[in-house]
């Protein structure tokens, strides 16, 4: 990981209500590694801060936890998705725990989206 990476992410983990956990680390330390595409960790796209973004192609993934397995995480979920689909966003949803036990799996449907192929994730 790039040294200027590595004092963005700490800036970022640091920040109050915006910490990063392990899972979020190993999976933009992969994303980070894609030659073709470019990450841009935790941007904020339309008053929203999305987890990771590649704006070409225009692609969101998000590492959701158990907050988002409510009727009310799933209904935020749901607006805020609509809301960045019609910014041009196709919207990945992973829970945390499945790239934490699947990361090859979560990173094969990752780039998937990213050619534009159909992805199955839990959102």
């Amino acid at each position: 990981m790039h040294a200027a990476y590595v004092k963005t992410l700490t800036e970022i983990a640091t920040k109050p209500g915006d910490t990063m956990i392990s899972v979020d680390w190993e999976l933009w330390s992969r994303l980070d590694g894609l030659d073709r595409y470019r990450f841009h960790l935790r941007p904020v796209i339309g008053g929203h801060r999305v987890g990771f973004a590649c704006f070409h192609p225009k692609l969101i993934i998000e590492l959701d936890g158990p907050d988002h397995d409510t009727p009310q995480g799933r209904a935020r979920d749901k607006a805020r998705d609509a809301e960045l689909r019609l910014r041009g966003f196709r919207v990945l949803r992973f829970w945390k725990l499945e790239v934490n036990l699947h990361l090859d799996i979560v990173l094969a449907r990752v780039l998937a989206g990213l050619e534009g192929r159909r992805v199955r994730t839990h959102n």
